[in-house]
């Protein structure tokens, strides 16, 4: 599991001076975001 989470996330650029390196950022950041609320959602489901 560490790999494939360092696999996604080399992706994520740490020099924040480009606007393109934002969107970039943010991009990935969304993406974690709808992960992790598919998760919950798994995880609500399984509890019922």
């Amino acid at each position: 599991v560490g790999q494939i989470l360092k696999q996604t996330y080399d992706k994520f650029d740490t020099n924040l001076r480009s606007d393109d390196a934002l969107l970039k950022n943010y991009g990935l950041l969304s993406c974690f975001k709808k992960d992790l609320h598919k998760a919950e959602t798994y995880l609500r489901v399984m509890k019922c």
